[in-house]
């Protein structure tokens, strides 16, 4: 998507994830000491190794220091990178930008730019933020109205005060997609595995696709594919095999697999194709293989069910958090059949005992009126679900309209127990059994990232 004048006019993508774009205003920093961060290919001697970019990011002979650079060709042009940083410290970025350009830094869904504009010569432009929470942030540089030029980007640690961090305007931003790739080109889907309501191996349960048949380029034009924008389809019937006898609903969905393919790492339990949260037990946060996380997704829903009883019909979970029996979070969408928008609203299941539900937009009830905040079938919404320790902080983010945040108290859910593992989830799990068979839901992606 490109963003209005007011904000950008070039893509800004984040490699293997969403991006919930801030801008924010100039930060200053009274710098007293400094110390450098190191970047590999920090000037382009070796073309753009190690960078992530679009197809009109170019590696040029024109260059500030040493023999290349990175040529910003056209209004696509994005090169970007992450990089490890200190929580709750002060940086500076800096490069050398010629003609015209972007430089900036996306910080826990909040970017920091400074632009440059000229026809000749070379520029140093500097962005300076903190860091907040964060131990990563992506720093990027992109096109603004003609060619540019990008060299020896540097980052600093600094000291001194930082001012002016108030965001100026917020949006939804989507990484760019090709509609000719399978979804594991489009997406990092090397830490997933796949289940679809069929049974090919007459077990009685719903097919797996494990993580490395995934990633090998696995589609399927029933339940599981590309679609014209590039985006990545889950669509899920009303009839088919369940993934156990636990559940009655079918689903489309990807499950986190932190081992990647490695199967001598279990499953299930706490070890290390799981997460725990940091309140958990010393010895269960050493054996897992990862502590604590976050899930971001760009989405539209398109389709729910227009049959079935009252309490289930128009119902799909998008996204969750599943614990060892049960589930910290459950992420819905839900339009009945009547009203012309949907309503988003999850599911906190403390460990052992009832569902508490959060309305977020709209009502979740069976005879909700239609929402007028609400959200259409194919209108795109960001989220956010970030856990640290017995913190649970859900985001929902749309374009144009603030950010609704909710914080749970997971304190006295029982999931800091040992024993407890985790794991995300993301696609279409039908919450309708009782519709007709061929009846179904559809949910697309265009952005998922799952991080620890």
């Amino acid at each position: 998507m490109k963003f209005n004048d007011t904000l950008s006019k070039y893509k800004l993508i984040k490699h293997a994830g969403f991006l919930s774009v801030a801008f924010a205003a100039c930060l200053n920093v009274n710098t007293v000491s400094a110390k450098s961060v190191p970047i590999s290919n920090f000037s382009f001697e070796s073309g753009l190794r190690n960078w992530v970019a679009t197809k009109s990011v170019k590696s040029s002979t024109t260059s500030r220091v040493g023999d290349r650079s990175a040529k910003l060709g056209d209004e696509e042009a994005l090169i970007s990178r992450r990089i490890s940083v200190k929580p709750n410290t002060n940086y500076e970025l800096a490069a050398f930008v010629r003609g015209n350009a972007r430089l900036g830094v996306e910080v826990d869904s909040e970017v920091i730019e400074q632009s440059h504009t000229d026809k000749v010569g070379w520029e140093k432009l500097t962005v300076n933020f903190n860091s907040g929470g964060s131990s990563q942030v992506l720093l990027f540089a992109g096109y603004k109205d003609m060619v540019g030029f990008i060299d020896n980007v540097k980052l600093k640690s600094v000291t001194g005060d930082v001012v002016n961090t108030k965001p100026i305007k917020k949006a939804v931003a989507t990484k760019t997609l090709n509609p000719n790739l399978p979804p594991s080109s489009n997406f990092d889907l090397s830490s997933w595995n796949l289940s679809i309501p069929t049974d090919t191996n007459n077990n009685g349960k719903s097919d797996t696709i494990n993580e490395l048949v995934l990633i090998k380029g696995y589609s399927n034009q029933q339940f599981f594919y590309t679609q014209a924008d590039g985006a990545m389809v889950f669509k899920v019937p009303v009839d088919g095999f369940k993934t156990s006898k636990n559940t009655k609903f079918t689903r489309v969905e990807l499950r986190e697999m932190l081992r990647k393919g490695n199967t001598q790492f279990k499953t299930k339990g706490v070890g290390k194709n799981n997460w725990v949260f940091s309140s958990a037990p010393a010895e269960d946060q050493a054996a897992a293989g990862a502590v604590d996380g976050k899930l971001t997704g760009t989405l539209s829903v398109n389709h729910v069910t227009t049959t079935g009883e009252p309490k289930q019909v128009g119902r799909v979970v998008f996204a969750q958090i599943h614990a060892s029996d049960d589930e910290p979070i459950r992420f819905y969408y839900r339009k009945l059949p009547n009203n012309e928008k949907g309503s988003i609203y999850f599911a906190h299941e403390p460990a052992g005992k009832k569902d508490i539900y959060f309305d977020l937009v709209g009502s979740r009830k069976s005879n909700a009126k239609d929402p007028q905040d609400g959200i259409a079938l194919g209108e795109k919404f960001s989220y956010e679900i970030n856990v640290t320790g017995n913190t649970m902080v859900v985001k929902l983010m749309r374009d144009g309209k603030e950010t609704i945040t909710e914080t749970v108290d997971m304190s006295e859910s029982g999931y800091d127990q040992s024993g407890q593992y985790m794991y995300f989830k993301a696609g279409a799990y039908m919450q309708d059994s009782t519709g007709e068979a061929d009846d179904y839901a559809e949910v697309v992606y265009y952005d998922l990232e799952n991080s620890h």
